[in-house]
Parts: structure tokens; sequence; C-alpha cells
């Protein structure tokens, strides 16, 4: 497999290991341990697959231990073996694995030259590789949002874009889970941006970016500045993706 194939595989694979674990073991745990048990199953079948396939390749996982030898290699797999465990955890189905393959010496947008996202209760599973063009849309402008943490400028961000496209009336706040799976509903042409303001960690935006990249949307900080991965402190304070004049719309508001 090639390293795109591999990333595609590793995040449909590990959807499939930690549904499984929903599955098996929602009767007998918590909420709290049945997340637990689902990021661990994910974390390591991610480790033993890559040891299997790439070896000589490191690893920054969320469920890992951070060996800050990646600062100094070639490639890094940037991986969230279960984004949005508490949806998960209640059998919701807006949880998502992230895989994305960062290399020092490419230029690919943000350094990531292969990811891959699975939404494994929706059958979900996006690449770097487009299928199409995101369906045209002329209503409310739909804002994806955190479902447990909305950005706090929300309501400022919502009157500038009223007023920038007024014939798309008041735009239309849709809570959710992942960001992987928010991703998917912008692809589908089901929403129209993503926003984050109240900050999450590399494994969180990298293969979101990357993919969102690809697929011809802006995907970066809420300046506008890129988003940079491989980073010693792993904190990613802001980050917007969608289409590239709504997104330019929300960075010029925030100079």
């Amino acid at each position: 497999m090639n390293d795109q194939e591999l990333a595609e595989y590793l995040a449909k694979e590990t959807g499939r290991v930690i549904t499984q674990v929903a599955a098996d073991r929602f009767e007998e745990l918590s909420t709290v341990e049945l997340g637990a048990a689902g990021d661990l199953a994910g974390h390591e079948y991610l480790v033993h697959t890559l040891a299997k396939h790439r070896p000589l390749d490191h690893l920054l996982s969320e469920e890992g231990e951070d060996n800050l030898g990646r600062l100094l290699a070639n490639r890094v797999w940037i991986v969230d073996p279960l984004d949005g465990t508490s949806h998960y955890s209640n059998l919701e189905a807006d949880y998502a694995v992230h895989i994305a393959l960062w290399e020092r010496d490419s230029d690919a947008k943000f350094k990531i030259t292969a990811s891959g996202i699975s939404v494994p209760a929706l059958d979900l599973l996006v690449g770097m590789n487009p299928a199409g063009p995101i369906a045209d849309w002329v209503g409310p402008i739909r804002i994806l949002v955190s479902a447990t943490r909305p950005p706090i400028e929300i309501d400022v961000i919502c009157e500038k874009l009223k007023i920038k496209f007024p014939e798309r009336g008041e735009p239309k706040l849709i809570p959710m889970g992942s960001v992987g799976a928010k991703l998917t509903q912008i692809l589908a042409g089901n929403a129209d941006l993503y926003i984050n303001t109240g900050g999450f960690y590399e494994w969180d935006i990298a293969a979101p970016a990357a993919i969102a990249a690809a697929h011809g949307l802006t995907a970066c900080d809420i300046e506008g500045a890129d988003l940079v991965f491989n980073q010693e402190n792993v904190y990613v304070p802001t980050a917007i993706i969608g289409q590239p004049h709504l997104v330019s719309a929300i960075t010029e508001v925030q100079r």
C-alpha cells in the first residue's frame, strides 16, 4: 500500500475496531469506561499496524505518550483513534477516526502528504482524492460548531456574515461532535463552515485540515494563518474550515 492507501485503510479498520468495542461492551461499561476502552483499542490497533507497515515512522497519538523524538523525524503519523469520545460512548453517530501523515521535506499543504477520516457509524470514509465538486448552496450559511463548546464569538461572526451576505439571511448553527464528522458534512454539501475558537490539539485537526484543502476548501486559524503541525506544543488555539469566500469573510473580521 502507498501512504494514502494506508491512511484510508487505517481510518477504516480503526473505525471497525472501535465500533466493535462499543457493540460488545455497551451493556457492561459506563459511558466513561466505554470511551476509555474505545480510545485504547483504537490506539493499540494503530500502534500495531503502523509498526507492521511503517516501522521507521514516528507516531503522535492522542492516546499515546508523546515521544519528542518525533520533532527530529522526517515522517510522523498524527492520529486520533477516536475523535468525539463522548458521542461514541452514547452510541451517537458523530465520532470519527483521524489519520494524517506529516513529512518534513514535503511541499504539500501543512506538510501532510496522506490522510484519511472514517465515520464508522455512517459508513463514511474520506481521503485526499476528491470524488467530485461540493454541491452549491445558496440558502442560509450553515455553521458547524462544537456540541459542548461553541465559539464565544459566534454571535459576532454570524452578524458579520449577515452583513457580508445579506441574500443568505440568518446563519444557521449546527452542533456536532467530531471534527472529522463535521468535515464529511461540508464535503457532502450539508454544511458550509466549521469554526473552533475554544482550542484543541493537532490530532483533532490535522487530518480534517489536510483533506479539506485537498478538496478545495480553506483550512486555517481564525486570523487566516496556516496551521502548523508536528510542534513541541501540540495545542491548536483556533481553526476554521469552509468555502474560501466564506472563510475569508470571517478572517477579515478578526484582523
